[in-house]
């Protein structure tokens, strides 16, 4: 039985909350000190959060800036204090500055490494950057609550698309793409953290420091042969000089979830199937007075009426989690620890009965260490410890099959329980119940363990070899640990068939109560990695040079993997950049990876990588007049990275073999046992996708780049692409199309454009506002694929974006029997006035296959948008933001959207149900076709008539937040205390109304996403 609340989690908080007030009071009685109270602005008279402050000649005592620019120090009022800040001038003024109220200023320091931004494998000044790099405003995607930070992310960079089409605790992460789609295979970016490839979902908000997207060729190809598809880099948080700061971040909220299914209740079932009786020219199956006792509920159990989405879900669950970070140092360590609790609960109903839960739950512990201890003046060691621990638990069926059966029964096939309390069944819905499936046959629970660790030795050898040349060793251990185990209980299922002659209960048993059953598996892998690197920074009056050179090589293995898949996976590489920068007004920057994958045949695994940016910043030109514009940078960039995700199995040019049973062999055809060919292999010719990127971009700033805009254009064109070959192979060769192998034969390309814009300011009445916004536009196009040489040209993906696909032009519904007979045949046998009336593209007078063509939008939207604006005065704070989306479809489809293609068993959407097309009736406003009481072949095409636009625009996050005054908290030893309350996913607007449009579509069969309302205080010591 698993504990529900970690109450020793909150007392270990409880007991921080009372000693560590106790230590600051003690430590500020002694002799001669004073709690000095200051503000640190910039030249702008912005706040400027997490400044150091230290007491001159004092190791031990220190402190840093909270997010409104304020600190609390034990001070003399003649001792000196010591400011430092990342990309700022470090100043030193007496305590007794402070006295008068005045804040201090600190100044810009463009010269400094400070103002750098993370890039592949290092990082670079700023001013000197050309290629298409993006950073994440970490504030923003703090004030989001949720359980994973790629679904935070949405609309949050310009070039980032994220779809989201689960709401369920654990399964809630979002799908990435930079810059959208460019192959038919995995377009998913790879994810660094601190220079390691990992799930950025398995950190929190709290833990990280920043997050950068590299977007084009020069930015990615130190990533070589999987840089395709851009990098996401995020550096974990380190401490810094000071006295310890604690920080305890503690939030609850509560999570709707939002469109659900709605589907007809029972008397409108009935009275649907009658309808469909008549159009088929049959005999109504019930009659009046069955279908009242539909709707009067008079008789349930021979006449149910069971809306099964209200009966396994609930409208709304909880969540909590809580943070505790202890963060500080010397001028020789510096720590930063993070403790993490995330509670998450979902919808699933459970019986109150029990004493246990059959909902789907999480629970997750985030333990995050990094360490950075000065050995020497020139040494330096890191040490990095992550431990996630995840606690997953669900009902002992899935979710896709609680779902199905929820959609399979229709509201008027059985109630949920018999007469005699068992649950009820059909044999036409596999022996299932929706809510037995949800709450009374067991659970299953999953314990997945994560441990990280990251050691790395970075020695300056400025004063032995050279001035600026640094050789860092780094060293990764990721194991991951699974295990599992489900209890499973088989309850009576049996059938309510009436009553006997003799008036009793009569019942049809599908299965006999069993004992309880117990499974458990397990698994794990481990990955080991090691790079050695040296770095150059120096300059030389107006000439900066920037340069890189690394070599990588890791093994990865799967313990429990079959097959293949046991074997080790390697990888080795070099990599490589240099920059040279002139006066901050000429940057050329050249860069290479050099690696290989094992998804190729021997001699055929490496290729070389390059990409070349160069850069212009105007307005730092000693001829530059217009001073109030600050920026004015023009850059562009051409270069070459890969792909290696082959789509297919490792090793995808060898052929595989598997055993068989059942060749008939000889005159007698006797039976005889072997071995059968399984995936064909593509053999030595098979390589990786190459993307050609080009990118151009300019960079603008005006009043001290309070006000920036930022625009890219960009081409891409991939060479290569891998695919399987199930277009060009008829089935007449012989070949399963499983079988058929992963071949180069596509070519694509990708070009769009991407903008940012921020306006921020403070007054001189100390009042903050900001607006920001950024898009991007992004269509792709198939230049070439593998297909049939009989192909019409109109049903070619040539010219096409990659991810659409043929589809019927729907054009109205038959109106009477004349317009039957003077359209062009529909190809799926006889048809009716209501059903679809679809185009004859080609114009032989048969609608078919043939007739087929590509349609609307993809899926993923070619517009992504995002803007939103901060304001902040004396404490308070409120933000909020939008993000939207454009140029995509949906399509409905399936049972519950074609009514009665399986009789009377599945759930009917009421979207149909209201816009049907109906005998008798004025239908100009009709989107569905007639029903019938089978399936309709004719009506049940993918067709324009079941295309929705997907565009939409959601209120993505909204936050309110009070900072206490300082004055108020000197007296209880505290740095600052926040309080805010914050929402996620709150309005959605949209065309669709039934589904959200980032599901998949389809029969609509997701768990539900939801939207959330959040609390919370953070309090800094």
């Amino acid at each position: 039985m698993r504990t529900q609340h970690p109450f020793s989690f909150f007392r270990y908080v409880a007991l921080l909350l009372v000693l560590l007030p106790i230590v600051s009071w003690t430590a500020g009685a002694q002799s001669g000190r004073k709690q000095i109270t200051g503000t640190v602005v910039d030249s702008s008279g912005e706040t400027v959060p997490g400044v150091t402050v230290m007491v001159k000649g004092q190791s031990k005592r220190g402190t840093a800036t909270n997010t409104e620019g304020v600190f609390v120090i034990s001070a003399a009022p003649s001792e000196v204090l010591v400011f430092s800040c990342i990309s700022y001038k470090t100043r030193e003024v007496p305590a007794s500055y402070f006295a008068s109220g005045t804040p201090l200023v600190l100044e810009d320091d463009s010269e400094s490494l400070s103002d750098a931004v993370v890039v592949g494998y290092g990082v670079q000044k700023k001013v000197s950057v050309v290629g298409a790099i993006s950073t994440v405003n970490m504030q923003e995607v703090r004030s989001m609550p949720t359980s994973n930070i790629s679904a935070a992310l949405a609309g949050k960079i310009p070039g980032l698309v994220t779809s989201q089409i689960s709401g369920e605790p654990g399964a809630d992460q979002a799908y990435m793409y930079v810059r959208g789609l460019a192959t038919w295979g995995d377009n998913s970016p790879i994810v660094i953290i601190d220079g390691i490839e990992r799930d950025i979902n398995q950190l929190t908000m709290q833990e990280i420091e920043s997050i950068t997207f590299l977007k084009d060729a020069t930015a990615t190809s130190v990533y070589g042969i999987r840089g395709a598809n851009g990098v996401i880099i995020v550096t974990t948080k380190h401490g810094q000089s000071g006295a310890p700061k604690v920080t305890l971040r503690s939030e609850a909220a509560m999570l709707t979830g939002h469109r659900f299914p709605d589907f007809i209740n029972a008397g409108e079932y009935s009275e649907l199937w009658n309808e469909a009786c008549i159009n088929d020219g049959v005999t109504p199956t019930w009659s009046a007075e069955d279908i009242l006792r539909f709707y009067d509920h008079s008789d349930p159990y021979n006449y149910p009426d069971v809306n099964w989405m209200m009966e396994i879900f609930k409208k709304r669950t909880y969540q909590t989690q809580h943070n505790l970070t202890i963060t500080g140092g010397t001028d020789r360590v510096n720590y930063f620890i993070n403790f993490g609790f995330l509670k998450q609960d979902g919808l699933f109903k459970s019986d109150p009965t029990f004493d246990y839960s059959t909902n789907v739950d999480l629970i997750r512990y985030n333990l995050r260490s990094n360490v950075d201890v000065k050995i020497t003046k020139d040494l330096t060691a890191e040490v990095g410890l992550g431990i996630v621990s995840k606690d997953y638990r669900h009902p002992a069926a899935s979710t896709a099959a609680i779902m199905t059966a929820a959609f399979t029964f229709a509201p008027n096939k059985i109630p949920i329980r018999n007469p005699d309390g068992s649950f009820c069944t059909s044999i036409l819905n596999g022996y299932s119940n929706p809510y037995m499936y949800a709450t009374h046959q067991g659970y299953s629970t999953m314990l997945n363990n994560l441990f990280q660790g990251t050691f790395a030795l970075k020695w300056d050898l400025s004063s032995l070899i050279t001035k600026g040349l640094r050789w860092n060793n780094t060293f990764s251990f990721d194991q991951y640990g699974i295990a599992q185990n489900s209890r499973v209980k088989y309850e009576n299922l049996k059938q309510y068939t009436g009553l006997t002659p003799a008036g009793d209960d009569n019942y049809m048993i599908w299965q006999e109560k069993q004992p309880e059953s117990f499974g458990a598996s397990g698994g794990g892998s481990r990955t080991l990695r090691f790079f050695s690197q040296l770095n150059y920074d120096r300059s030389f009056g107006d000439h900066n040079v920037t340069g890189m050179l690394m070599f990588n090589m890791g093994e990865g293995l799967n313990v429990t993997a079959g097959s293949t898949g046991s074997l080790p996976s390697r990888i080795i590489g070099f990599s490589g950049r240099a920059v040279y920068d002139y006066g901050h007004r000429y940057i050329v920057e050249y860069s290479f990876g050099y690696n290989g994958s094992e998804n190729f045949a021997p001699g055929h695994r490496f290729g070389f990588f390059p990409g070349i940016a160069v850069g212009w910043n105007l307005a730092k030109e000693p001829y530059w007049k217009w001073q109030n514009i600050s920026t004015l940078k023009l850059r562009g960039s051409v270069g070459m990275v890969g792909n290696d995700r082959t789509g297919g199995t490792r090793f995808s040019y060898l052929s595989t073999t598997g055993g068989a049973n059942g060749f008939l062999m000889g005159l007698t055809q006797v039976g005889t046992s072997g071995y059968t060919e399984g995936t064909i292999g593509a053999g030595e010719d098979i390589t990786w996708e190459t993307a050609r990127k080009v990118n151009l971009g300019v960079e603008y700033g005006m009043f001290d780049d309070k006000l920036t805009l930022g625009v890219d254009v960009y081409h891409e064109k991939r060479d290569g692409l891998l695919i399987q070959r199930s277009n060009s192979v008829p089935l007449a060769a012989g070949f399963n199309y499983s079988q058929l192998p992963y071949v180069n034969k596509g070519k694509s390309q990708n070009k769009g454009i991407e903008g940012s814009f921020e306006a921020k300011n403070t007054t001189s009445g100390g009042f903050y506002y900001s607006f920001r916004a950024n898009m991007m536009f992004s269509r792709s196009k198939c230049i070439d694929r593998d297909e049939p040489a009989n192909q019409p040209d109109y049903q070619s993906y040539r010219g096409h974006s990659l991810a659409l696909s043929l589809a019927y032009i729907a054009e109205g519904f038959f109106e009477d029997e004349e317009d039957i007979a003077t359209s062009p045949k529909q190809g799926w046998g006889a048809v009716r006035p209501g059903d679809v009336k679809y185009r004859d593209v080609n114009g032989d007078g048969l609608v078919d296959a043939k007739d087929a063509v590509m349609v609307g939008y993809p899926q993923v939207p070619e517009l992504n948008y995002g803007f939103g604006t901060t304001m902040a005065y004396k404490g308070f704070d409120w933000s909020i933001f939008f993000h939207g989306t454009g140029h995509s479809s949906y399509f409905f489809y399936g049972q519950t959207i074609y009514p009665f293609m399986h009789g009377q068993e599945y759930n009917v959407q009421r979207e149909f149900y209201e816009y049907r097309w109906r005998p008798g009736a004025d239908n100009s406003k009709a989107r569905y076709p007639r029903v019938s009481t089978a399936e309709n072949s004719n009506n049940n095409q993918i067709s324009t008539l079941y295309m929705r636009d997907g565009s939409h625009l959601r209120l993505k996050n909204v936050e309110v937040g009070y900072t206490l005054p300082q004055r108020a908290l000197d007296k209880m030893r505290i740095s600052s205390c926040r309080f805010f309350v914050n929402g996620v996913d709150l309005l959605l607007f949209d065309h669709l109304k039934i589904a959200d449009p980032e599901t998949n579509g389809g029969a609509i069969a997701n768990y539900p996403k939801q939207s959330t309302v959040n609390a919370g205080v953070e309090v800094t010591f």
